[in-house]
């Protein structure tokens, strides 16, 4: 098994420890045939982190999450959540078409987007702040993209490190699921906040 594979099993396992039903909402993992088919979509070879993180889940199921919660956000990260690789290509092809269409008079110009991202994981606060992987060049790495015409962000650590972030980030918030409010809470006292995360 891979360090992904790994990381991703001790983060479901935090949720599961702070009460969180949110791994029994994990779509069934990609089918080796679905990477194939969005990497030729993108025109460029899925990262093996990536393939190893939709080969434990293709993301949450939120028709199901949604049935049963309403509209609670489904954390995976600390204000992040998972969407499924099909919605993942659809945004990312999405995303791609916008940065194409800016135009900047600034003579020194914020590269927004790289074409050759892969939308990950999606901000729940704010729903334009994503966490993309790179699937050509320096493939693997992560960057957090913002929309808010600032550079983004490279992540200090690649997929597996991302989720092991995240399981420390849930422990040092004290954050648990609480069953009246059907949300993931948190200290409030504690400078750390979700939606600081990564």
């Amino acid at each position: 098994m891979s360090e992904v594979t790994h990381a991703f099993e001790r983060l479901a396992a935090a949720h599961r420890t702070m009460g969180s039903p949110l791994p029994e909402f994990f779509n069934p993992p990609a089918l080796p045939a679905q990477l194939a088919k969005t990497s030729s979509m993108l025109g460029y070879p899925i990262p093996l982190q990536l393939a190893d993180l939709y080969a434990m889940a293709d993301g949450i199921d939120l028709d199901r999450w949604m049935a049963t919660y309403g509209g609670v956000p489904a954390y995976l990260l600390p204000g992040w959540g998972f969407p499924s690789l099909s919605y993942a290509r659809l945004r990312t092809e999405e995303l791609t078409r916008i940065a194409r269409s800016l135009s900047f008079s600034d003579a020194a110009e914020v590269e927004l987007w790289r074409d050759d991202w892969l939308m990950v994981f999606t901000a729940l606060t704010t729903g334009d702040e994503h966490i993309v992987a790179a699937t050509d060049v320096e493939a693997g790495s992560l960057w957090t993209v913002r929309w808010e015409f600032e550079a983004p962000t490279r992540l200090g650590y690649e997929m597996a490190g991302l989720l092991d972030a995240a399981a420390a980030r849930f422990r040092s918030l004290d954050a648990r699921w609480d069953p009246v409010s059907r949300i993931i809470v948190w200290d409030d006292d504690l400078s750390d906040r979700l939606d600081s995360f990564p």
